[in-house]
């Protein structure tokens, strides 16, 4: 049920049966005139108090429900904030634990990377140790041999030809294994020591230059590689030379330089920048360097 609604009787309504334009009669007949002066003065007093309190009423009820509208709009805007306080406390949660999933996986991958290094290194040295008895004879001196005929004495040809180059005579029982293809002949020595004569080959190698027989170490893909593109900074005049020694890669930068080794893709990389700052500091010299002028 709905509350009874209050309702307002106006000053001016109150005496509703009276007509204040009327005027009262004593009974002996004299008129009461003379009271209404009186009669209006209560009446707009009332008015004006009525007023008052009727706008006092109304100042009151406006201002509570301002209150009450401010109140429900903070209570929902301090429920809007403390969700989106949550929820950025719930992503920045998430993504401290993303970037430590991540921090963790690069470290895991570092870890596998250096482990699978590792492995490849001890492979390429075990590789290598097996091909540390062969040795590459190749160049013009070694005849270019069809399919049909690689069933010749070729150890006693190259035996000939080292005798007739290096006047040198090689033990025929040192020679172990012997292939051969159209471009090269590789021979597996059953001793490497001191006095041997794959010990004496490699020592003596550079007395064939101009002979058209050049004579290599048998190194693993990887070594190989390496040693073709030292090479190429050899040919293009960046580095005094390159050769190998057992098996291990060796490249001499300069005609004052001392040999060093080159083992890994990570040292290639860092003689390649050697190289590139020098060259750069030399072009500098080069530009502050005074001219003559004629």
């Amino acid at each position: 049920m709905g509350r009874n609604k209050r309702k307002t009787v106006s000053p001016l309504h109150k005496d509703g049966g009276k007509n204040p334009r009327t005027t009262d009669v004593d009974d002996d007949g004299s008129s009461q005139a003379g009271q209404d002066g009186d009669g209006d003065v209560d009446v707009i007093t009332d008015l004006k108090e009525f007023i008052r309190s009727e706008n006092a009423r109304n100042s009151k009820s406006l201002a509570e429900e301002i209150r009450r509208h401010n109140d429900e709009r903070m209570t929902a805007l301090e429920t809007s904030l403390s969700f989106a306080l949550t929820t950025n406390e719930t992503l920045a949660k998430r993504l401290g634990e993303v970037e430590q999933r991540a921090q963790q996986a690069d470290k895991n991958y570092r870890h596998q990377a250096e482990r699978l290094a590792v492995m490849e290194e001890q492979l390429d040295q075990l590789q290598q140790r097996e091909m540390h008895g062969w040795l590459v004879f190749s160049g013009p001196a070694t005849a270019r041999v069809p399919r049909s005929s690689r069933g010749e004495d070729t150890a006693r040809q190259l035996r000939d030809l080292i005798q007739s180059l290096m006047n040198y005579d090689l033990d025929m029982s040192q020679i172990g294994e012997v292939q051969r293809d159209e471009r090269q002949i590789r021979v597996h020595f059953t001793t490497v020591a001191a006095g041997s004569d794959r010990f004496f080959l490699v020592r003596n190698k550079t007395r064939l230059r101009g002979t058209g027989l050049y004579i290599r170490e048998r190194l693993t893909p990887f070594r190989q590689w390496l040693f073709n593109e030292l090479m190429k900074l050899k040919r293009n005049s960046l580095i005094s030379t390159v050769f190998t020694r057992e098996g291990t890669v060796f490249v001499v930068t300069s005609q004052h330089d001392r040999p060093r080794p080159v083992r890994s893709e990570a040292a290639l990389e860092r003689l390649w920048r050697h190289l590139a700052e020098q060259s750069a500091n030399q072009r500098i010299e080069a530009s502050h360097s005074p001219r003559e002028w004629n």
